[in-house]
């Protein structure tokens, strides 16, 4: 099912080239970062705070796997860190809260089940000021995260996968790298948010925005929900409101999704100075236009399926 030439002297070359490998590569790489700086850096530098570790760790897990990379595919892909399409600003700031409202939700609901009552991050930041806490809970994350995620590793998959494999692949990525099995449903959830923001504003810099409001708006909300509705009383009261909302912000953004589908669909028809049409849109199907099979490319990737086996191996283990 992998596209991989193996009778071709550049097998590995070849394999490598296709974006269900490549782009799993990248992500693969961050999670075996993050899990070996974890246990280095502590180790190595046993009088760094909290915070300092936390960014270490971070920016050598998300900087340099991304670095490589992207030195090594710069003339073949074109990254999404190109300036955001027009008319999308509306449909952003929709993002933005129906992001923050689904993400409080989901961790909601997650703590109304199990009991759990504190943000893991920011427990781990507990000994931090609240500038160092900012920086490593909002800042760091957002940018980084989208930088590999929604702007290199995007980009890849979307590059044959299209479109759909691109939201879905980075989105179960994105959970998997948070090593968080609690939560892994609702980083999910956030990440096809994310991942359709990515899509339809051709950009990294509005999703980082997103991101970074949802982070903000956590930092300050998060462990004050999660104690009402880790509360059995409170806690169904909650969970019924924040879904009510959620559900409003949901029809809000396909609202302004329609809005911006029809715009394009107008406008696509219009014709350049050489006489093409334009395309206004990225491919939202891979080129031969089977979904299933380019899922299936991407689910069958043995990078991929890696990924997998290391977050659940962490889960057991951990």
């Amino acid at each position: 099912m992998l596209r991989n030439d193996s009778n071709n002297t550049g097998g590995f070359v070849s394999f490598m080239k296709n974006a269900e490998n490549n782009a799993p590569l990248l992500c693969l790489c961050v999670m075996i970062m993050m899990l070996i700086s974890g246990l280095i850096i502590p180790f190595l530098f046993p009088d760094f705070g909290s915070a300092s570790i936390f960014i270490t760790v971070y920016s050598l897990s998300f900087l340099l796997p991304a670095a490589v990379l992207g030195i090594v595919f710069r003339k073949k892909t074109v990254y999404n860190f190109s300036k955001p399409s027009k008319g999308t600003l509306k449909f952003s700031i929709a993002g933005a809260f129906l992001l923050i409202s689904a993400a409080i939700l989901t961790k909601s609901i997650t703590s109304f089940i199990t009991g759990g009552s504190s943000s893991q991050t920011i427990s781990l930041l507990s000994d931090a000021g609240l500038f160092e806490s900012l920086l490593c809970y909002t800042i760091l994350p957002a940018v980084l995260e989208e930088i590999v995620f929604r702007g290199i590793a995007f980009s890849l998959y979307q590059k044959t996968c299209g479109g759909i494999g691109a939201i879905f692949a980075t989105s179960l990525f994105f959970g998997m790298a948070h090593f968080s099995e609690k939560e892994f449903f609702s980083y999910f959830i956030c990440g096809i948010i994310l991942g359709t923001a990515a899509y339809i504003t051709r950009s990294v810099f509005p999703v980082i925005i997103l991101h970074l409001a949802n982070n903000t708006a956590s930092f300050f909300l998060e462990n004050a929900v999660f104690k009402v509705a880790s509360e059995s009383k409170s806690g169904i009261l909650a969970i019924f409101l924040l879904t009510a909302a959620t559900l409003i912000m949901l029809f809000w953004f396909l609202y302004e999704l329609e809005g911006v589908c029809k715009k394009r669909y107008l406008s696509s028809h219009d014709e350049n100075e050489d006489g093409d049409i334009c395309e206004l849109y990225p491919t939202l199907l891979p080129h031969d236009g089977d979904i299933m099979t380019s899922m299936l490319r991407v689910s069958l990737s043995p990078l991929f399926l890696g990924g997998i086996l290391i977050f659940v191996v962490f889960s057991i283990v951990v």
